[in-house]
């Protein structure tokens, strides 16, 4: 069976998922990444949405990536809850209930695209709640990681044989993210700001 060049892009850049997601868990599991639960929580929410609606819109090969990183992203929501900083403010529980209330205006409404839009914003929060927690407490996530998972979307952008929404929204808007966190990781973290974080790290709440 031939592929063809998107689908082989499509497969390079699932591969590169399960390999960056992979090493994160396992950083996490090490202790070496304090994980953002809220971000996790947010992102697995909203990429499956994403995934579903852009399935039914008739998006091709590039929802490959994000069938693959949903799943991933509900175990790293879960470690997340066990191993990471659990504070959730009122703004992040609002872009929950919006990525929520998105799947019934798809369903009252019969159009898909509207959840690919509403999520692909919701997803973003999720990164910059994510990059918010790296610019006030550095070296708590894994730059390599990073890197790589920025560069699996920018692989991501060759699996787009259509330019619209449906096929390309989501990517882009990740490569824009992705790129500012990573850029964030580079940074250091003061002698104060680890007695800070280590200190609301004993004193967490669940919430």
């Amino acid at each position: 069976m031939d592929f063809t060049g998107y689908e082989i892009m499509a497969f390079l850049a699932s591969i590169i998922a399960v390999w960056v997601e992979g090493r994160y868990i396992y950083t996490i599991l090490k202790r070496k990444t304090v994980p953002n639960f809220t971000g996790w929580l947010i992102m697995a929410t909203s990429m499956t949405f994403v995934f579903f609606s852009s399935l039914s819109a008739g998006a091709e090969e590039s929802i490959y990536l994000i069938g693959v990183l949903a799943s991933l992203h509900i175990v790293e929501a879960i470690l997340a809850y066990f191993y990471g900083k659990f504070h959730i403010t009122k703004f992040e529980i609002g872009v929950l209930v919006v990525s929520c209330l998105s799947m019934i205006v798809w369903t009252l409404t019969d159009v898909p695209l509207y959840v690919i839009i509403i999520n692909t914003l919701v997803d973003a929060f999720g990164m910059l709640s994510i990059a918010y927690k790296v610019f006030r407490f550095p070296e708590t996530e894994d730059t390599l990681a990073w890197v790589v998972s920025d560069l699996m979307y920018i692989v991501n952008l060759f699996t787009i044989s259509v330019w619209n929404i449906e096929n390309a929204l989501f990517t882009i808007v990740n490569v824009i993210t992705g790129t500012l966190l990573v850029l964030l990781t580079f940074r250091k973290m003061t002698f104060f700001q680890k007695i800070y974080f280590h200190t609301m790290q004993f004193f967490r709440f669940k919430v």
